[in-house]
């Protein structure tokens, strides 16, 4: 099977592209985080410590 190279890197490029799924995940995680750090009054400086 010959494929172009441009053919062959839509395929690769397609594999690592984030699907709206994954932004709509990853937005959920992130208001979670934030309202655990909202609520913890010294999480977030565990939050930042853990995250370097």
């Amino acid at each position: 099977m010959t494929e172009s190279a441009e053919t062959w890197l839509k395929s690769l490029n397609s594999l690592h592209t984030p699907l709206p799924s994954d932004f709509d995940g990853a937005k959920g995680h992130r208001e979670s985080i934030e309202s655990r750090l909202d609520f913890d009054p010294g999480g977030d400086r565990m939050f930042e410590i853990d995250s370097l």
